[in-house]
């Protein structure tokens, strides 16, 4: 738009210029030139303010203001600010050709060019910077236009470039913390490895282990299975670790049979529910196992009531020889390490929870005269094994709904039992016994002697 406002000017102008003789416009420009080498071309009324009319600007101000802005090809006529006035530019046209592109010449003699083509040759050259003009201002354009495409695209990789870089650095940081946490696992876990050996190492050298070492070398490799030791919660392993760690008398490992006896007694303990007896009587306590018993007095009288309960003799050579723990809410089965009390003579058991079948190892207490399970929960038959027992008087399996079979292999004992009883009476009888002289019946809890009516509860 200002290009071709710039261009109406110039043509505004140059008509108001052909009026006017070439001399007028000499002669004005002499009586207003200053005494420097140079010549300059103030504006006046008549010739360089024509468009005062027509409110536009002079072809003088146009050449000037233009000659100023760009310089293309040619040398224009600057305007010298301290020898000019506002808005008039210097000229000299002896030092200057202005020619256009055909080959006209702007600075020809005087004499031979008209007022007219003065103008012509002004406004030429006007037209000629113009179109310079707006050719480096399209030039221009489209160079800046250029790089404005050049700094997107670099902007668009640095974009990429960035975003790469992110990535690559996200993916850096992924990896560091994935190193830094293996390492971190490794080295707890080769701490955690040191630790379990240091300890390990230490309790293999302290007092205890070797204590626990020496009580298990004395122990008879078929009293306990070395299986049952390794599970903490066996009865096994309890009564080895209240011997070792928790037994206040801590016998000298010399003692072999009191420490054997002190354990078998540890897990009849823990077997058959110790902790919910009724009377601990005084087991595991500091002390001697020939006193872990209470006394109490016992509601009825029987061949199987005593005074005291729990091991209430032993021998001279401090052997257990009678246990009594009758009616003391004994639980669970009776453990095969009882066999080990090799100078038991009497065991009382009777009153209890006692379940699953009657041991068989019980036969292998040869000293036994003794033996009393009735009233309990046991099942199966009478194992045959109990016939060994060549010194056993009493034995009373009655009060258990699930004993049944024949109890006949008792009757051709050289020495008779003096006190056998069994369910083997009633309407339903559940034990075959030609011999027992005491038969029960369960149904209603009571027992009679063979041949008399002397008949008796069972219940305490």
């Amino acid at each position: 738009m200002e290009t071709k406002e710039m261009v109406a000017n110039i043509e505004v102008s140059s008509s108001s210029q052909n009026d006017r003789n070439l001399g007028e416009i000499q002669d004005e420009e002499k009586a207003h030139s200053p005494n420097d080498s140079s010549q300059c071309c103030p504006q006046t009324e008549t010739s360089i303010r024509a468009h005062s009319s027509s409110n536009l600007p002079s072809l003088d101000d146009i050449l000037c203001n233009t000659t100023i802005a760009f310089r293309s090809g040619f040398e224009p006529h600057v305007c010298s600010r301290r020898s000019c006035a506002p808005g008039a530019y210097a000229v000299n046209p002896s030092e200057h050709r202005l020619q256009d592109d055909v080959g006209f010449d702007a600075n020809h003699d005087a004499s031979h060019q008209s007022p007219n083509d003065d103008v012509a040759i002004e406004t030429h050259h006007a037209t000629f910077v113009v179109s310079e003009a707006r050719v480096v201002h399209e030039d221009t354009d489209v160079e800046l236009e250029r790089m404005r495409s050049r700094l997107k695209l670099v902007q668009d990789e640095l974009s990429g470039l960035r975003n790469s870089t992110e990535r690559e650095q996200a993916g850096n940081r992924e990896c560091i913390v994935r190193q830094r946490r293996g390492i971190a696992i490794a080295v707890i876990l080769a701490i955690t490895i040191i630790m379990i050996f240091v300890v390990t190492l230490t309790a293999r050298n302290s007092p205890q282990q070797q204590r626990f070492d020496e009580v298990l070398s004395i122990l008879p490799p078929a009293i306990s299975e070395r299986s049952q030791f390794k599970n903490i919660d066996s009865p096994q392993s309890k009564a080895l670790h209240w011997i070792v760690s928790e037994d206040e008398a801590q016998l000298s490992i010399t003692k072999t049979d009191r420490i054997l006896q002190r354990y078998v007694l540890a897990v009849i303990f823990f077997s058959m529910g110790g902790e919910g007896w009724g009377d601990k009587c005084n087991f595991l306590t500091g002390k001697h196992e020939c006193k872990w018993f209470s006394e109490w007095t016992p509601s009825s009288k029987g061949p199987y009531n005593h005074a005291r309960k729990g091991v209430i003799a032993c021998n001279e050579e401090d052997m257990v020889t009678n246990i009594q723990l009758y009616w003391n809410f004994l639980v669970s089965s009776i453990p095969d390490e009882v066999q080990y009390l090799s100078k038991l003579i009497h065991l009382n058991l009777i009153g209890g929870s006692i379940s699953g079948a009657i041991p068989t190892v019980l036969g292998k207490l040869s000293n036994l005269k003794g033996l009393f399970l009735s009233n309990n929960n046991l099942s199966g038959s009478v194992p045959l094994e109990l016939s060994n027992m060549e010194f056993l008087e009493q034995f009373s399996i009655s009060m258990n709904a699930n004993i049944t079979g024949d109890m006949d292999f008792f009757c051709p004992l050289e020495a008779p039992l003096t006190f056998l009883q069994a369910n083997c009476g009633g309407s339903s009888p559940e034990v075959k016994c030609a011999c027992c002289n005491h038969c029960c019946d369960q149904e209603k809890s009571t027992c009679c002697m063979s041949g008399t009516d002397n008949c008796y509860s069972t219940l305490p």
